[in-house]
């Protein structure tokens, strides 16, 4: 499946790293001077401890913030800036109480950073550092944690570029520009009732003329924007201006034996550690990161359902988490606090399928809705364009399957009330439907697909819907956090017609709901575009999984978290699995305990029942030979899995007992939640510049507000 790593502010190359608060009137001199990560991988499960510094050569303190990409579907659970050589962790609070610490640090003049949920604003993050002065460095760390995707039968992870941008001082070039307005006048309510029909239809045709003309030019505006900042990283990363160090170091850890550990073929990994199990690589030295970092694993059988057992301990893993390490000075009233809270008795059971492509199955029972943009700047060869994709997806459906077409612009047109089975007579209908379609008025996507997404799915056709269009809408994040609201129902299929299509709104569509997306610019390679997305659609899923944990796996009935928030807690994530498509999918049993010692196989079985194209099937998987190791990872993985199931996926508003179990999680595991917040405050005794650095203003409270992704769900990061 395809993953997102963009800025909701430019898809090619987002602001990344130590950026200036604001816009300077001179070119500042804040370069990256060094980037190192720590990679571990145990089976499909990543941990990256990134560490990054970077040094103002300037003359001048300048006020700076942190942004860094990262996947949807990862999760921070621990950060660290070390400024003129003085360490400042961060650590999780409830959100009120972050927030105070934070506020207080800033009116004391105390280098402070904070990390916290805005709900409004889902995809964008920033986090406030403060002053850095000339001469001075400053180095970050963060840990995050993922599932790691397939591409076919190999375990794939990406580092980013984007943790290289910045090497070249940033160029200041940012502006903000109006977007352009209609060239026809707006009226009052009192002008158009004074008009006749006529007249209003006609002022109400050039209204929507005028804008979808603003929006075509603002599209390429932006699209031209996009070439230009895509030659500019690449020269930036073929400059030598200021050069950066880099080294990565991956720790591979499979449960059967590893036939083949390689980066793309821009990098080159030299194997430090070989063993039919284990792998250490390195980077080779004197490698830049002017491409993404891609790694690919590959086992010996790599399409078999797994089960692995983690059981709790902080000390564990092959690169110790940082967050939750415990030093040999911390006081036995915290040891004993931990123990309390039952995560040293915790175990957690991780299920995880790969299942293989097939070949199409064009007898596949689903429900199929083409959601088409039909607005005024799809006019010309792009609504041709569309028309083409549109026939060629026509005539390649599955004979079992029902569908529809919504056509929408500023208002939506169904082909049909709801979706009829597929025939020689609905697929008529279809094509002069398709063939009929003329591209005016603006683009209003929200309420067509809310309607298709909150329509009751017919049982036993799982819905695909296929998105094709070239508009940029305002709500974004909305929609986005719409679709994976749906996501247990509903998968998306997104299509970006032209170089001004939205990225952020193709891929996160795609991203959140478990679907595909692509963006098709050149028109001579859509069909191969649109086969591929059929080839992905058409795999038949395990629909309505049941899984029985056997009788070696007990719930801890009841876990009290160190405050005392929550006396229960969830068992299985996800409480109701989604469909299962080829590609890597995962369900954790959490807080159980797990003793296979007697009993074989019959007892330490787990049990997988769903139904394929309506027919029933079971998949037994066998816990008696697999050895518990101990860490952190798959707890932090399963609470991260649990919180974005309950902010993405329960009934709103939350209630009372769901903010409490997200905020035992985030506490516990030190995640970022919207019940908690990551806050860091350096001792104004422990900072040797904190008077220089104070001549600065600092009061910027309220644009120190950082919003974040409980669990990690939101393309773009920003951390201290």
């Amino acid at each position: 499946s395809s993953r997102a790593m963009s800025s909701s502010s430019s898809p090619s190359l987002p602001a990344c790293g130590l950026v200036p608060v604001d816009t300077p009137k001179e070119k500042p001199r804040i370069a990256l001077t060094s980037v190192h990560a720590k990679v571990e991988i145990l089976n499909f499960c990543n941990r990256t401890v990134l560490t990054q510094k970077f040094t103002n050569f300037g003359a001048k303190a300048i006020e700076v913030k942190y942004v860094f990409p990262i996947e949807s579907d990862a999760a921070v659970c621990g950060f660290e800036a070390r400024i003129n050589g003085k360490a400042v962790k961060g650590i999780v609070q409830g959100k009120k109480e972050a927030k105070k610490t934070y506020d207080d640090a800033v009116k004391n003049k105390q280098v402070a950073a904070l990390l916290e949920k805005k709900a409004d604003t889902e995809n964008t993050f920033v986090c406030h550092v403060g002053n850095l002065l000339p001469k001075e460095s400053c180095q970050i760390k963060i840990t995050y944690v993922s599932e790691l995707d397939s591409e076919g039968p190999s375990v794939r992870f990406v580092l980013p570029t984007l943790v290289s941008n910045g090497h070249i001082p940033w160029d200041g070039t940012t502006v903000n520009k109006k977007k352009p307005e209609p060239q026809v006048p707006i009226l009052t309510q009192q002008q158009m009732a004074r008009m006749s029909d006529q007249q209003l239809m006609d002022y109400m045709m050039k209204q929507s003329e005028a804008q979808a003309r603003a929006d075509e030019e603002r599209r390429r505006q932006k699209a031209k924007e996009e070439e230009e900042e895509e030659a500019k990283s690449i020269n930036r990363a073929d400059a030598s201006e200021i050069d950066y160090e880099l080294t990565i170091v991956a720790d591979v850890q499979m449960t059967s034996e590893i036939t083949r550990v390689a980066a793309s073929s821009k990098h080159t990994l030299k194997t430090v550690y070989d063993k039919p199990n284990r792998k250490i690589v390195k980077l080779t030295t004197g490698t830049k990161l002017d491409k993404d970092f891609v790694m690919l694993i590959d086992q010996s059988d790599p399409y078999v359902t797994r089960g692995q057992i983690e059981e709790f301990d902080a000390n564990g893993g092959s690169f110790k988490d940082p967050t939750l390490k415990k030093k040999e000075t911390d006081s036995k009233k915290e040891k004993e606090e931990q123990e309390k809270g039952g995560s040293e008795a915790s175990h957690v059971v991780q299920v995880s399928f790969n299942r293989e492509f097939v070949e199409p199955d064009t007898d596949m029972f689903c429900e199929i809705v083409f959601l088409v943009d039909v607005s005024g700047s799809m006019a010309g060869q792009r609504i041709k364009n569309t028309k083409e994709t549109l026939q060629i997806f026509l005539n390649s459906l599955p004979t079992n399957c029902l569908f529809n077409v919504v056509a929408f612009s500023h208002r939506h047109d169904m082909l049909f009330a709801s979706a009829k089975p597929y025939n020689n007579e609905s697929l008529a209908q279809a094509q002069l439907f398709v063939e009929n379609l003329k591209a005016s008025g603006g683009t209003q996507i929200y309420r067509p697909l809310r309607e298709i997404l909150t329509s009751k799915p017919i049982e036993g056709y799982p819905r695909q819907v296929f998105l094709l269009t070239d508009g940029e809408v305002g709500d974004t994040d909305r929609i986005v956090r719409m679709a994976g609201e749906n996501a247990v129902s509903t998968r998306i299929f997104s299509f970006g017609i032209g170089r001004g299509a939205s990225l952020p709104l193709c891929k996160g569509l795609a991203r959140k709901s478990r679907g595909m997306f692509e963006m098709i610019v050149d028109s001579d390679k859509i069909t191969e575009q649109v086969m591929r997305i059929i080839t992905s659609a058409l795999q038949p899923p395990l629909c309505n999984a049941v899984v029985d944990w056997g009788g070696s796996v007990k719930a801890l009935h009841k876990v009290e978290n160190k405050e005392k928030q929550s006396k229960s807690a969830s068992f299985q994530v996800p409480s109701c699995p989604p469909p299962i498509y080829p590609g890597r999918q995962f369900i954790y049993a959490t807080n159980v305990r797990v003793s296979n010692a007697e009993g074989g196989a019959a007892k330490n079985a787990i049990t997988i029942a769903s139904s394929h194209n309506k027919e029933e099937e079971k998949l037994v998987l066998d816990l008696s030979g697999v050895k518990p190791h101990r860490g952190t990872l798959l707890h932090v993985l399963a609470a991260k899995s649990r919180i974005r199931e309950l902010e993405e996926r329960a009934p709103k508003p939350l209630s009372k007992q769901q903010r409490d179990e997200i905020r035992a999680l985030g506490l516990r595991f030190n995640l970022a939640s919207s019940e908690t917040s990551f806050v860091a405050v350096l001792e104004k005794e422990e900072d040797a510049n904190a008077a220089a650095r104070s001549e600065t203003p600092t009061d910027r409270t309220e644009q120190h507000v950082v919003p974040v992704v409980g669990g990690g769900g939101g393309p773009l990061m920003a951390f201290l």
